[in-house]
């Protein structure tokens, strides 16, 4: 993923910490909402960076680049609407695979 140089193009970068059992149900997920993503308007590209973590567990970090904040905002509604009607709760999923996330947006500094 080449990162953007725009001043209104945001990162939003999703930092997922858990088991590492977990990580191929995890990744299943994510490709199914990167799907789902990838053809959104505004939507720039993707990487997933791992790491490793004490107790068998393992960090996966999301990034997704937008065009704007705008772009990020209306992905995040599709993808509710999208998650609704499939009857899925990704935060429920999460926790009962016992996993925990931070999110950051970030602007690029050129």
């Amino acid at each position: 993923m080449t990162l953007p140089t725009d001043p209104a193009a945001r990162l939003r970068l999703d930092r997922y910490d858990l088991p590492a059992a977990r990580r191929g149900d995890f990744l299943d997920a994510m490709a199914d909402t990167l799907g789902l993503l990838r053809v959104l308007p505004g939507f720039l590209g993707h990487t997933v960076l791992e790491h490793p973590l004490p107790g068998d567990r393992v960090l996966l970090v999301t990034v997704a680049a937008w065009a704007s904040q705008d772009a990020i905002d209306a992905a995040q509604a599709r993808a509710r609407e999208a998650f609704a009607a499939q009857g899925v709760d990704p935060a429920a999923r999460l926790a009962r695979w016992g996993g925990t996330v931070t999110r950051d947006v970030l602007a690029p500094r050129g």
